[in-house]
C-alpha cells in the first residue's frame, strides 16, 4: 500500500474509534501535533492514550482467539500480558461515562 493511502487508512480508523467513544459519551479528541497518530479519551479520573492500528489480515490470529472467548489475554515473552477484546463489549463492561 502506498504512503499517502496507508496514511488516508489510518486516519480514517482513527476517526471510526473517535467516533465509537464519542458515541458512547466519552470525550474523545485528537492528542494533537506532538502524537498525532493518537486520541485521548477521558475515562473517569484517567486520560487514555489510544493507539490506533489496523492491518489486512496482521491480526487474524487474535481474531480466531476471540471466536473462543470474549477476552484474549496475551504476551511475548519476557513482556507484560495485553488485553484484547471487542470495543463494544469494552463499552458495555464500563457502563456509561
Amino acid at each position: 500500500m502506498s504512503g499517502k493511502k496507508s496514511q488516508s487508512k489510518g486516519s480514517g480508523h482513527e476517526l471510526e474509534v473517535k467516533k465509537a467513544f464519542q458515541a458512547e459519551g466519552y470525550p474523545a479528541t485528537k492528542t494533537g501535533a506532538y502524537k498525532p497518530d493518537d486520541i485521548l479519551v477521558a475515562l473517569g479520573t484517567h486520560d487514555l492514550v489510544i493507539e490506533c492500528k489496523r492491518r489486512k489480515r496482521g491480526f487474524a490470529s487474535l481474531y480466531k482467539h476471540l471466536k473462543q472467548g470474549d477476552v484474549v489475554v496475551h504476551r511475548d515473552d519476557h513482556q507484560e500480558n495485553l488485553i484484547t477484546m471487542p470495543l463494544a463489549l469494552f463499552f458495555a463492561l464500563r457502563g456509561a461515562p
